[in-house]
């Protein structure tokens, strides 16, 4: 019996384990927008961060609403957002996730153009753009993890 629950033990900590690596938390992110792709540098939050995981082909998003977290949703937007590298161009290092109302609150998973982006100890930001809305200004705001 004392074994059995000694494995039971073992076996929730590995699951904990893994599950903490994949959920991650990253950092904040809040882009705001006066009009149109005006914006698309973070007003606030963690611009760049450098990756963890080793491997991991993908960046992990999720978008706030309500409140202060932002108004996406009372203003039926759709934002892009994407991932770049931190060369000098700041060019592409991910597709790009759509941010809508149908999504607030959901980790979307987005994945690296290339192989070799899931090196660990490499830096990425994080940009948005807006693909439309009703009104301006125009505030997201969420967490992401590279």
């Amino acid at each position: 019996m004392k074994k059995r629950k000694f494995m039971f033990l073992g076996a929730v900590l590995c699951l904990l384990s893994v599950s903490m690596q994949a959920f991650a938390y990253g950092g904040d992110f809040k882009f705001g927008f006066i009009s149109g792709n005006e914006g698309s540098i973070m007003a606030e939050g963690e611009p760049w961060m450098t990756k963890a995981r080793e491997g991991d082909q993908y960046a992990y998003v999720t978008a706030r609403s309500g409140g202060i977290a932002g108004n996406v949703a009372e203003y039926n937007a759709t934002i892009y957002i994407r991932v770049r590298n931190d060369d000098a161009r700041r060019s592409y290092a991910t597709e790009y996730c759509t941010v809508t109302k149908h999504v607030l609150n959901k980790t979307q998973k987005i994945k690296y153009l290339d192989a070799g982006a899931g090196n660990a100890g490499r830096s990425y930001y994080l940009y948005g753009s807006v693909g439309g809305s009703d009104k301006y200004p125009l505030v997201v705001t969420g967490t992401w993890c590279p």
